[in-house]
């Protein structure tokens, strides 16, 4: 009897150890997003690094489960912009869950389409596979946010 309890005492201490074992490696991790923008960056086309640019009336709005936003307005100008900065091809503003009044996502996708705004790379890999991307218009309007990036 008590080789049988020694043994059950085995058999259970292993499984236990199984279910832990288990639960710590298959357990995805959770998406970590990173925090929104103190200060607005672009990524310079000369030496690859963010580089602050002038923003005026930042609003931001941090979303668990879709990232950060942003609106402001800079009195940088489109032609000096796209000299100095790196523009971003793959822009695609996803519709935060909590809308702002600010920022219409709908808008901006299908200003970049008629060439109404230019997206710049705020900066890349700030998170698991997101990029930082800073939409502007003519007129100083900027909208920000992150969005996964092409290398996944």
């Amino acid at each position: 009897m008590r080789k049988v309890n020694e043994m059950l005492f085995v058999v259970i201490l292993a499984v236990i150890f199984l279910g832990v074992f288990v639960f710590f490696t298959l357990t995805p991790e959770p998406v970590v997003l990173p925090p929104a923008p103190e200060t607005l960056e672009l990524t310079s086309i000369i030496t690859g690094q963010p580089e602050a640019i002038l923003a005026d009336n930042l609003q931001l709005d941090e979303d668990s489960q879709s990232g950060s936003y942003g609106c402001f307005q800079t009195d940088m100008s489109l032609p000096m912009l796209t000299e100095t900065y790196q523009l971003y091809e793959a822009a695609n503003p996803a519709t935060p869950t909590d809308p702002m009044a600010c920022y219409d996502s709908a808008e901006i996708v299908a200003d970049l389409n008629a060439d109404k705004a230019l997206a710049f790379l705020s900066r890349a890999g700030i998170g698991d596979g997101l990029d930082r991307v800073i939409v502007i218009y003519g007129d100083g309007r900027g909208f920000v946010w992150t969005q996964p990036n092409e290398q996944e």
